[in-house]
């Protein structure tokens, strides 16, 4: 007997080839909706990845500023060590040295932190914290490694720097060691400027490789559960988003804000002022840019130890912040707002420098007034008073004014770095209000603001 096959109705039809149409319609969104979702991730992670990469080469290259200051102030012993036998010479200075450059990888976390030096040619380490490299030396043995070892793997972020390129980073090396972030700053001479040198850290890469990897892992995650059900694939990409969102903001922070004092770096000044420019040019609002910087916070770190430095950080970024907003003529005028372009800034720019812009200042007695007023109330902090009286910590201040002495910010904080200098000079916890007379730097001294 042959079966029948009953005809799908027309009825039937219809219904089939609604639910063929539904289908390809839910196939079609669910395609559009994880390309979409695969490109803004994708985008959002790239976001977040350059932030993290701007972070770190942030942390390395204050890590190796520190170390650079280590080197500069043993500058004639590296000049002095070429050999095994140099070391054995200065052995008591390079121990010293040695120590120090330890206790800074210490402190900030870094995996080693060294110091090149080319002779005949050849790249070599002069200062290394690697001990285990260093231990153990023994001519006989070419396993071992001596103290003055030349470096064959050269890499290009230490090419760079001999090169004369001030922040040579981030750099991922990997070798048999590891995964390291690499980060490179040359050491100049300071007669000469010439390069005699690169100061190099390494940090364990453990921040970027695993924020890519943990980004992998949830874009596969991701398409897993929208192919599972679009309602999971919503509360997952908000949950992501979320996510996202506050590493973002917390990435932005670091890279924006000091890690001490929580007050905006240079890195945010530059770009504040930058997104503030057109506006300045069109219509100038006065302000006053007050360079500050600490007198004898060497001898805290020195004597108190480097805690010790902090906390003076700390205490004097909370007066300086707590004090601008009642400086600043635009917030003492509430009857004419709008009046200022600028906001009342604070900012660390450096290991004991700080820049504070003050709105509504359009003459030199306001700015000496205010200069004034800060160097009292410094004086009238609790605490702060231990540290003045103990190491005889003071202001430096340096002052230029928005327009009349310039209508470009970046040459008014040269201005204002100037008139510090000349305050400094002329007996510190003291202020000086920029002149043209005052040339481009005292006494030799280099600016802090290029």
């Amino acid at each position: 007997m042959t079966a029948v096959v009953p005809k799908m109705t027309k009825a039937g039809n219809r219904a089939q080839r609604l639910l063929n149409g539904a289908i390809l319609v839910v196939a079609v969104l669910f395609a559009l909706v994880l390309a979409t979702t695969m490109i803004l991730t994708q985008r959002n992670n790239s976001e977040l990845e350059n932030i993290l990469e701007e972070s770190v080469k942030a942390e390395l290259l204050a890590s190796c500023f520190g170390a650079r200051e280590v080197v500069l102030d043993h500058l004639e012993l590296f000049n002095n060590i070429n050999s095994e036998a140099d070391v054995d010479r200065y052995r008591a200075e390079y121990d010293a040295t040695i120590a120090r450059l330890e206790l800074l990888r210490t402190r900030i976390g870094a995996e080693y932190i060294y110091v090149l030096k080319l002779i005949d040619g050849k790249y070599y380490f002069i200062f290394d914290t690697d001990t285990e490299a260093m231990a153990g030396h023994d001519d006989s043995d070419p396993k071992t490694e001596g103290l003055i070892t030349e470096y064959t793997g050269i890499e290009d972020v230490h090419l760079e720097a001999f090169a004369g390129v001030p922040n040579a980073g981030v750099m991922n090396v990997q070798d048999e060691w590891g995964s390291y972030n690499t980060g490179a700053v040359p050491l100049l001479d300071p007669d000469t400027r010439e390069v005699i040198g690169v100061v190099s850290t390494d940090i364990t890469d453990i921040y970027i490789a695993q924020f890519r990897q943990t980004s992998t892992t949830s874009s596969r995650l991701l398409m897993v559960v929208m192919g599972a059900a679009m309602v999971v694939l919503l509360a997952v990409l908000i949950a992501l988003n979320r996510r996202n969102s506050r590493m973002q903001a917390d990435l932005y922070r670091l890279a924006n804000h000091d890690a001490i004092t929580g007050l905006p770096n240079r890195h945010y000044l530059f770009t504040y002022l930058a997104e503030k420019r057109e506006a300045l040019e069109k219509t100038p609002s006065p302000f006053a840019v007050f360079f500050v910087d600490l007198d004898n916070f060497k001898r805290v770190n020195d004597s108190a130890g480097h805690d010790a430095g902090d906390e003076l950080l700390r205490s004097i970024s909370e007066f300086l912040s707590t004090t601008q907003q009642g400086y600043a003529a635009c917030a003492l005028n509430p009857e004419n707002p709008g009046t200022c372009l600028l906001d009342a800034l604070t900012a660390r720019i450096g290991g004991d420098e700080f820049l504070q812009i003050t709105p509504g200042i359009s003459s030199a007695a306001e700015a000496e007034a205010v200069a004034t007023s800060m160097l009292t109330g410094f004086k009238a902090q609790n605490s702060l008073k231990p540290f003045i009286r103990d190491y005889e910590v003071g202001l430096s201040i340096g002052i230029a004014l928005f327009p009349e002495q310039s209508a470009d910010c970046n040459e008014l904080m040269k201005l204002s770095d100037i008139a510090m200098y000349h305050a400094k000079y002329n007996g510190k916890n003291n202020y000086a209000l920029y002149t043209p007379e005052m040339g481009d730097s005292v006494e030799g001294q280099s600016l802090s603001i290029r």
